[in-house]
């Protein structure tokens, strides 16, 4: 069981960075290093680039690291304040508000909605401009692509298992979900292959006797195959949105252990990121705030997602599993500021012996120690630095044994 920890920012942060984006957020787990907490809102698997992995390049939007540390302390701030769609429409517009956008790629989309029947009053309403709209869409459809793993060679396969938002187990919860929603408030979801040429038209698939080897084969004949949520009125969506949460507290409150709940958050947040009831910014707003901000209040670990746009299609025991590996990756950073401390606190005790040998020890153990804390159990009620401590304390003592035996070799039985 995590407890988030509440604490006064200036026990924390020096009063410097006392007003820093994140902060606020830092106070629930004091333990954690500040270096990292950029980490909570890049996926994980594209964090070799660094914390400003998404607001460089060409579809880069500027301002997007500092608008998501907003929007972490926003969720801090209104830990168990009532979850409504008002409430995630803020949380939408705290994370998305400043972020610059690729104004090129903004005209184009404003200009292919306003070619949509029946949009053009809206669009007139909201011109071009190069921050993302916010609030609930109205009357704007919206789509996102489909990406599964396919027979190919094997370059590609690694890039696709990375890459890839739908599974086989997963597009069939998927179904389930369009045909559910589309029963209960008209049709609202469909699976749609996209055009490929002027000569075509978007064509909406028959989900009757659709199966993943079939969306294999369009995907890997180069079509795009997209999940649409059409545009219906903000009235309709905010309805929809309301009856998730209601079922969800529901569940939630029944729920039988932290798995049984991580099972539950993970459906809550897969429907919502599939309704994608904003034009933008859907995924990070509910596969990564949102979805920190249930598991810190149900005293859940937090977690870092690998990739949160697997909420998109994966099937909710894999997408447990996700949230599980997320939260064992929030543990691995977890206290590396004292395992740093204590790493010294061992090399300053420790006169070197053997130059080359004791640097590969060291080494060694380094990495020994960074396995120990992703290996953690995620409700372990021992302290996780009584674990580090303890692991530095076997690794002192078998450091220094080594030493001895080179001060004092045992004899060789060898002539």
């Amino acid at each position: 069981m995590f407890n988030p920890i509440q604490r006064n920012r200036k026990q924390i942060v020096s009063e410097k960075f006392e007003k820093a984006p994140g902060c606020y957020y830092l106070q629930f787990m004091p333990e954690f290093h500040a270096a990292h907490l950029w980490r909570f809102v890049i996926d994980g698997n594209r964090q070799d680039t660094g914390p400003l992995t998404f607001d460089v390049g060409n579809k880069g939007e500027p301002g997007y690291l500092v608008e998501m540390m907003k929007g972490l302390d926003y969720i801090a701030a209104t830990l168990h304040q009532p979850l409504t769609c008002n409430f995630i429409e803020q949380l939408h517009d705290e994370c998305i508000k400043n972020v610059k956008i690729n104004i090129e790629a903004h005209n184009q989309k404003f200009d292919q909605l306003r070619s949509t029947e029946n949009q053009a009053e809206v669009i007139n309403i909201d011109p071009p401009k190069p921050v993302p709209m916010l609030n609930i869409r109205n009357n704007i459809p919206v789509n996102f692509g489909l990406l599964c793993v396919y027979p190919c060679d094997s370059p590609l396969k690694e890039v696709l298992e990375n890459k890839a938002n739908i599974t086989k187990n997963g597009l069939l919860e998927v179904l389930d979900y369009i045909n559910s929603t589309n029963e209960q408030y008209g049709n609202i979801l469909s699976l749609t292959r996209v055009a490929r040429s002027l000569d075509e038209q978007d064509e909406t698939i028959d989900i009757k006797n659709f199966d993943f080897e079939q969306l294999q084969d369009l995907i890997s004949n180069e079509n795009k195959i997209v999940l649409r949520s059409e545009g219906v009125d903000n009235n309709l969506l905010k309805k929809i949105m309301s009856d998730l949460i209601l079922d969800y507290q529901s569940k939630i409150e029944k729920a039988k252990d932290d798995t049984d709940k991580i099972k539950i958050i993970a459906k809550f947040i897969q429907k919502l990121e599939i309704l994608h009831p904003f034009t933008d910014a859907n995924c990070r707003t509910f596969c990564i705030l949102l979805l920190n901000k249930l598991l810190l209040e149900n005293k859940l670990t937090p977690a870092i997602m690998d990739n949160p746009n697997r909420f998109d299609g994966f099937a909710n025991q894999e997408l447990a599993e996700e949230i599980i590996e997320g939260q064992e990756k929030f543990l691995s950073f977890n206290n590396y500021h004292r395992c740093d401390e204590l790493s010294k606190e061992v090399i300053k005790n420790l006169k070197p012996a053997s130059s080359n040998k004791e640097v590969s020890i060291r080494e060694n153990s380094r990495k020994e120690i960074d396995q120990n804390h992703a290996q953690q159990s995620l409700i372990e009620k021992k302290p996780a630095l009584q674990t580090i401590c303890k692991a530095f304390k076997d690794k002192l003592r078998t450091l220094r044994d080594i030493k001895d035996d080179q001060v004092n070799p045992t004899p060789s039985n060898r002539f």
